[in-house]
């Protein structure tokens, strides 16, 4: 339109009109048409406003407007500007810029008056563009606040790569999440990872944690923050999500609804998987955070090895940590320690061509080793070591797994502690060992391995001689290394062909290591034949069906369960603990406010292998769901007590001075709508704390914080700052006493770095082989069970020893020596507290964990070492049976109380009733005995009172004195004719007394 108005008037002045007219020459329409037409040339201007096509690229509603509204009012000024210098040509002949000059000081209502129209018409068009420009402009601007206050900054940002940058995209819910360590172990300069970006997509604007973030002189470059939801196409695209390199997708921690959590996280997996999908870009790797571990189930990738999807269980792994600390003290924090990077001190830089290692003598100083040194120098030194992946060269074929991981440590100070095994041929099986043991490194023509290495960086961990080329000291270590094990092996050809026979058949691999273990089998050594009696089920049954009933059969064979459910008012206990259990000790109490996910921490705490079931008493403020009741209430020694951990009389009630044990589980909604009030959110946790330490201070006390923060009031002299990462370096935290959830969002970290973590994980916290064969489906589906190659092959668990008795005061390199001999493989250690002392070797009033100790350590008869083993290494003896009736000892006992025994036997409840009965009628005669001997003793007494009282008359008088001495004879022999007549006095009898009969 605007091309049609301006070329007419041209056309007509070209060749109609070709003689201009001034406005002073007007007298006749012609003219009028002529000088109107030769006007419109300024109507050229107005194609300005086809910029507007261009503006639609602007993505932010915003800034588009606000682009049309700046062109709008400039093309308006250029338009009126060339109107008035044609009108006033005659009266003011100014320039274009000028008569701009004084529209825009007219429209801005200053008018300062040193230019004005002179004509007419000028004066008339002046009029009407101060008028349009009054009403335009407040318009346009009253439109463009409306836009703003309808959306925030942060959901007008875009993210735009810059170079070969790589990024990362952070959606889910944040609030649960400790935002300082998550980017301080994304961007840790341990992972070598400097183009790396973080993206995060969030519905609302930054909290005031995110804004500490984003203001960060560390992260403020490298982080970008975007309002938006992940289940929209187009803020999906603001983030740049098909060029993300992964997708992490956080969960809240302390949902009171897990099930509905664990839907909004997968949803928002399904919405961004479809959308890079329709973009045809290659699919990211994506890290998950779910609640409940049965709803991994939903996920789109069934692929159980695939590195695509890493799925993070956080209640199964939470409570498998504290379970296994509760099992073997400290287990939490070496596993915390070796999956998160801490900076490396300038003096502590370990060169990869280093002849003599890190675990050499000189590379420890003489004030962290002497026994002067403190226990924290310890403890920080154990936690600069690290898990890395590396790839096994094929100079260390046909090595046996514990030679190879004693040299490595001897030469190098590393631990090679598990290996990841996937089959080149057949099905592809995938398997990640926990040492192996006497397991041969196999051919990299059948199978592709790599090495799970605690080293403390990625340089020292290299053991595939790719990444150490200008390294020739530590290329030559690992090439003798390499060529001593071979040697070794050679020596033993027997030994190396049955156990590759081991990996060929699985049978005689099973009993290989059982004859080279011990005589006790692990946990799952009944598993294959769980696998066996549905070896010849339908092919068409239902998958999920068969493999719930093979859990359910290892669930019976390996944990302390009931053939029947309990019933919740059979377990309650209505006075106490000590009341109704008298001769219950040791036993465990459990302190939480949401119990959805209690069923992951009793599993554990439940298996046979451990030799020991003792009670868990659950101290509960409300009644227990029944929903979650028909959940624990499988497993033997469930004890429930209502009350409050913040009562000192509740806390007596669940048997605080007999507990070995007390676990704090932090509140599941007290992270919610508590910004600005951090204290607030563990004052519970806190205060229950301290009330059980005042109540029994041997109890080992085990205690979820929300917030890290909150670690200083644990112990208020502590002078440790806690407001930074330095809560990990308290007592509580080294000794294992101290869970955060922090931990596990440095997993998630972690995973994005090296994917395999999470098996990895796994296997330390459940201590058996069980996921690898739920995993593995294809076996299950063709009527077959793993019998050949590596899934026939044996891991090791994760258990806690004392130091063996020859080993003590000798040094950690001996140990590992020693242990590695009998195909055990030590992590660290646990520093312990003599008992006479109340103190350990370093001054450490409490234990700690020192992870990986050099080779010169010495050892101290209080501490325990950690170790990965495929025999089970408990210090009970005991078989089931033994330990089952030590535990219904323990839970009936000779004194009852109304109590129902839990024994399987159906004669029980009638023997109760008669040992009840007995115990009655031994009551009532005992009762009788005791009424007679109390009568026969008042009476005794009143007659010797007489009898001092009359003899006292008798001495002031004769026959006085003689009546008195014939009465109280007298009343001496009524003595025995009383005593035979009550002795069929009832329990309730009147005893006399000086005042006067007392009923008792």
């Amino acid at each position: 339109m605007v091309d049609f108005t301006t070329v007419i008037p041209i056309w007509l002045t070209y060749y109609v009109f070709t003689n201009p007219v001034e406005y002073h020459d007007i007298h006749n329409v012609d003219d009028a048409i002529n000088y109107v037409l030769r006007g419109a040339y300024t109507l050229r201007i107005l194609r300005a406003l086809r910029v507007h096509r261009l503006l639609v690229h602007i993505e932010d509603e915003v800034e588009r407007f606000l682009s049309q509204m700046l062109l709008s009012v400039v093309t308006m000024i250029l338009f009126d500007s060339a109107i008035m210098q044609y009108l006033e040509k005659q009266q003011n002949d100014e320039k274009f810029h000028t008569w701009m000059y004084f529209l825009v000081v007219s429209i801005s209502t200053v008018g300062y008056g040193d230019i004005s129209p002179g004509s007419t018409l000028g004066r008339f068009m002046a009029m009407f563009f101060i008028c349009f420009a009054i009403i335009f402009v407040p318009k346009q601007t009253n439109e463009l606040i409306e836009k703003m206050n309808q959306s925030s900054v942060w959901a007008r940002h875009h993210y735009k790569p810059r170079g070969n940058t790589k990024h990362v995209l952070i959606c889910g819910d944040l609030r649960s999440t400790s935002l300082l360590e998550f980017f301080s172990e994304l961007f840790h300069e341990d992972h070598e990872n400097m183009n790396l970006n973080a993206v995060i997509l969030q519905p609302e604007p930054p909290s005031n944690d995110m804004h500490a973030v984003l203001r960060d002189p560390i992260f403020s470059i490298v982080t970008h923050y975007l309002e938006g939801s992940p289940l929209n196409d187009s803020d999906l695209m603001r983030a740049k999500a098909n060029q993300a390199i992964a997708i992490f997708l956080m969960g809240n921690k302390f949902s009171s609804n897990p099930d509905e959590e664990d839907a909004k996280t997968i949803l928002q997996q399904f919405s961004i998987r479809r959308f890079i999908t329709s973009t045809q870009s290659c699919d990211p790797l994506f890290c998950l955070q779910l609640i409940r571990p049965e709803n991994r189930r939903h996920l789109a990738t069934e692929d159980p090895d695939s590195d695509k999807e890493l799925v993070v269980c956080l209640n199964e792994m939470k409570m498998g940590v504290i379970a296994k600390t509760c099992m073997f003290p400290g287990t939490g924090t070496m596993i915390f320690n070796l999956l998160t990077s801490f900076a490396e001190d300038d003096d502590d830089d370990d060169d990869p061509g280093d002849a003599d290692g890190p675990g050499s003598d000189e590379d420890c100083s003489e004030d962290d080793m002497d026994d002067g040194g403190s226990w924290m120098q310890e403890y920080q030194r154990g936690c600069d070591w690290e898990i890395y992946t590396t790839e096994m060269a094929e100079v260390f074929e046909g090595a046996r797994f514990c030679v190879l991981s004693q040299n490595l440590y001897s030469k190098l100070g590393v631990v090679l502690f598990a290996l990841r095994i996937r089959e080149l041929k057949g099905k592809g099986h995938v398997r990640v060992l926990l040492n192996p043991a006497d397991y041969v490194i196999p051919s990299k023509d059948k199978y592709f391995v790599e090495g799970f290495v605690i080293a403390k960086n990625k340089a020292s961990s290299d053991l595939s001689f790719q990444g150490i080329a200008s390294s020739d000291i530590r290329s030559s270590q690992l090439s003798l290394i390499a060529n001593a094990i071979t040697k070794t092996a050679e020596a033993g050809t027997s030994a190396f062909r049955r156990q590759s026979m081991a990996v060929g058949m699985g049978a005689r691999g099973s009993k290989h290591m059982e004859s080279s273990g011990g005589a006790v089998k692990h946990s799952n050594a009944g598993w294959q034949t769980i696998m066996s009696q549905y070896e010849n089920q339908d092919v068409n049954q239902n998958q999920q069906e068969a493999l719930q009933k093979i859990e359910d059969d290892n669930l019976r064979r390996n944990y302390f369960v009931r053939d029947v459910p309990s019933e919740l008012s059979e377990s309650i206990v209505k006075t106490s603990v000590l009341e109704e259990y008298p001769y219950m000790s040791g036993h465990m109490i459990v302190i939480a406010k949401g119990l959805s996910n209690l069923y992951d921490f009793i599993r554990p705490l439940r298996a046979k292998y451990l030799g020991r079931l003792r009670h868990i008493v659950l101290l509960y403020p409300f009644d227990i769901p029944q929903s979650i009741w028909r959940r624990i209430s499988i497993f033997e020694g469930i004890l429930v007590v209502r009350g409050s951990p913040l009562e000192e009389s509740d806390i007596r009630r669940a048997g605080i001075f007999r507990a070995q044990q007390v676990v704090v589980l932090a509140d599941p909604n007290s992270d919610n709508g508590s910004q600005g009030m951090d204290a607030l959110v563990d004052a519970d946790a806190i205060f229950t704390y301290h009330c059980v330490r005042r109540l029994n201070e041997k109890a080992q006390i085990m205690i979820e914080i929300v917030r890290h923060q909150n670690v200083g009031y644990l112990d208020p002299s502590m002078s440790v700052n806690t407001h930074d990462a330095d809560y990990k370096f308290t007592p509580q935290f080294a000794a294992g006493t101290l869970f955060t959830s922090s931990m596990l969002d440095s997993i998630v970290c972690q995973a994005f770095y090296n994917p395999q973590i999470i098996r990895v994980l796994d296997k330390l916290i459940s201590g058996t082989d069980c996921v690898d064969n739920l995993q593995n489906k294809n076996p299950l589906l063709a009527n077959k069970r793993p019998k050949v190659g590596i899934q026939a092959v044996a891991g090791s668990a994760l258990y806690q020893i004392p130091i063996p008795d020859n080993l003590e005061s000798k040094t950690y390199g001996a140990l590992f020596k020693h242990l590695c001999k009998d195909g055990i493989l030590p992590l660290g250690l646990l520093r312990g507290v003599f008992a006479n002392m109340s103190m350990g070797a370093k001054a450490n009033k409490m234990s700690y964990v020192f992870t990986n100790p050099p080779k010169d350590t010495e050892l101290f008869t209080c501490d325990r070492v950690f170790v990965l083993s495929q025999k089970v290494l408990t210090s009970s003896k005991s078989t089931t049976r033994e330990v089952l009736e030590s535990f219904m000892q323990a839970t009936a006992g000779p004194v009852q109380g109304g109590r129902r025994r839990t024994m399987d036997d159906g004669n029980s409840l009638d023997g109760l009733k008669e040992e009840f009965q007995d115990i009655s009628n031994a009551q009532r005669t005992l009762e009788r005995a005791m009424s007679s001997l109390t009568l026969d003793m008042s009476k005794k007494f009143d007659d010797v009172l007489e009898l001092v009282k009359s003899i006292k008359q008798g001495n002031g008088g004769g026959d006085g004195a003689v009546i008195s001495r014939s009465n109280s004879r007298r009343r001496m022999s009524q003595l025995g004719s009383d005593k035979s007549t009550n002795q069929g006095t009832p329990g309730r009898t009147l005893m006399k007394s000086r005042t006067g009969p007392v009923d008792i």
